[in-house]
């Protein structure tokens, strides 16, 4: 079966490569240098995000609150940050909140049984309606000029390098290396690919569950971080936007399947090409923002079509009604 997601992985490639080239003919300034530069830069924000949530789908699982948890533990950063909380003290309170907030979910997912789309979306709504109300007293929050880490993660360089592409590359090298040479990773590969039966060999399976969600918060909070530093504020309405479309468009299409147990770093990387060439293209294109929405969820939905198609439910999926 996971040769198929390699299959899946190459003509997701090609097609993006394909892709580009005719945005190239239409329009030829999207094959630049610089304009390819940035559009990496600007994609491997959303790309650190998808790698916190391919932790969870490959463990058969699904976290749709990430968006809101990352948004709202970043911006709570920033709004500590502007009291004169010092930058470190304040960095530890968002990770604190992230923790706090994957815990939760694994625990509702893995304890209480409650399907892993239902729980995380609502907790998603939870999360986001708290922040509002008792962590934040507006909705976009500027970041001081004053928090110099946080602004070198977004726009910083070394050596002619995005600090933020680096933080990407560290990520998913990180990812790459615990996905397939450790006990960890192994672990969560197993509950992916047969729950009960990782059960029945003395796996501890709930625990695993839980840290996979606490995982995804984490490194999507890196991210947010990043997303703040680049931008140089939060504005809470990202977690009703196409992030979080963008950031599963990204695993899905690339080979991660929602089944579990399949996927990798490569998927990771042909994803963000796809959706990263396509944003890029249709932006050059001057397309409305409604319009590009329409192609997100098309190629979301055809992405899912085909993971469908290439690895079917099986029973014990169906039973335990994770997804």
């Amino acid at each position: 079966m996971r040769q198929r997601a390699i299959r899946q992985e190459y003509v997701v490639l090609v097609t993006a490569v394909l892709i580009a080239a005719i945005f190239g003919i239409i329009v030829p300034q999207s094959l630049s240098l610089p304009n390819l530069a940035l559009l990496f830069k600007s994609v491997s924000v959303v790309a650190i995000f998808a790698i916190g949530m391919a932790v969870v789908v490959i463990g058969r699982g699904i976290d749709l609150s990430q968006v809101s948890v990352v948004v709202v533990a970043t911006a709570w950063v920033v709004s500590l940050m502007g009291v004169g909380v010092p930058t470190a003290v304040a960095i530890g309170y968002g990770l604190l909140f992230a923790i706090f907030a994957g815990v939760v979910n694994g625990i509702i997912v893995a304890y209480l049984e409650v399907p892993a789309v239902i729980a995380t979306l609502s907790s998603g709504l939870v999360v986001l309606g708290f922040g509002r109300f008792f962590l934040l007293d507006r909705s976009m929050v500027q970041l001081s000029s004053d928090a110099k880490f946080i602004h070198m993660l977004g726009k910083g360089n070394i050596g002619g390098v995005p600090v933020s592409v680096i933080v990407f590359l560290v990520l998913l090298l990180l990812f790459a290396m615990a996905a397939r040479s450790t006990v960890y990773g192994r672990f969560i590969y197993a509950i992916g690919d047969n729950p009960e039966a990782s059960r029945i060999t003395g796996l501890a399976v709930r625990p695993l569950i839980v840290s996979q969600y606490v995982l995804s918060a984490v490194i999507g909070y890196v991210g947010g971080l990043v997303m703040a530093g680049s931008v140089g504020s939060v504005n809470l309405n990202i977690a009703n936007g196409t992030m979080l479309f963008d950031v599963l468009t990204i695993v899905i299409v690339g080979g991660i399947s929602l089944v579990g147990g399949r996927g990798g770093a490569l998927s990771i990387i042909v994803g963000m090409t796809l959706i990263g060439v396509l944003i890029n293209g249709l932006i050059l294109l001057n397309v409305p923002s409604d319009i590009q929405s329409v192609f997100r969820g098309a190629v979301l939905l055809a992405a899912v079509a085909a993971d469908s198609l290439l690895n079917p439910r099986d029973e014990e999926t169906a039973r335990q009604g994770e997804l």
